[in-house]
């Protein structure tokens, strides 16, 4: 998924004369049928990027991309780190978030995720969290985003000046109970935790594009419904 939704409304809402704007919603069909999670969990935070930006939970044409599938999918991604707890070392219920970041095997990797994945990939599995990972999921699992917090401060020299690193590993090139550590921010990761704490806390950065004019014309170009509550 990725931002393809999110562009794809940027794209029936823009003000600029380009066939895209005149072509009709069935040129770019957006299924109705809820996606399996299996496919979304490629990258752990690969099926919630547009809620980043927008909010689709009120949007039941596309029940697929919707607020609670993306809850589904933090809580398979924490629930990876618990059931592999035993297996890697550093895993477990306050210890989760496998994403793509700066890896101690690989220098950086975007093989980073959790189970279940699209058959046929392959993860690296070399106990690598990325904090961003399980903070990004806020609005969706509060509790345990919090719980991982606060966990993660815990953690010897993975806080520096702008906050936690971009990872960790208690499972490759760690010394004894001293973790690796990427000791390196990433404008993106940490980029995505900035809004979505903003979103859990005020709900802003949704509340905008809701407001946005192209937004709105995109989405009503694409026939989505808004129900009340």
């Amino acid at each position: 998924m990725n931002l393809r939704l999110f562009l794809l409304t940027l794209c029936f809402g823009i003000p600029t004369r380009v066939e895209a704007q005149t072509a009709p919603p069935s040129a770019f069909p957006v299924s109705s049928t809820p996606t399996p999670l299996t496919p979304l969990m490629e990258r752990e935070l690969r099926g919630c990027f547009d809620f980043f930006w927008k909010e689709w939970m009120s949007d039941p044409a596309s029940p697929a991309y919707g607020f609670t599938n993306s809850r589904h999918a933090a809580v398979a991604a924490r629930q990876y780190a618990i059931d592999n707890a035993d297996r890697i070392k550093g895993l477990g219920p306050n210890s989760w978030g496998i994403s793509a970041c700066i890896s101690p095997t690989t220098g950086y990797s975007g093989a980073y995720g959790s189970h279940p994945i699209v058959s046929g990939h392959q993860l690296l599995e070399d106990g690598t969290v990325a904090p961003y990972g399980a903070l990004s999921f806020l609005p969706f699992t509060p509790k345990e985003s919090m719980a991982a917090l606060e966990h993660m401060y815990q953690i010897p020299g993975l806080v520096g000046d702008y906050g936690l690193y971009d990872a960790y590993s208690y499972e490759t090139k760690a010394k004894d109970s001293q973790p690796w550590i990427a000791k390196s921010y990433l404008g993106i990761d940490k980029g995505l935790v900035l809004l979505m704490f903003e979103n859990y806390s005020t709900q802003l950065i949704w509340r905008l594009l809701h407001q946005n004019t192209h937004i709105q014309k995109g989405l009503q170009r694409l026939e989505f419904r808004h129900v009340k509550k």
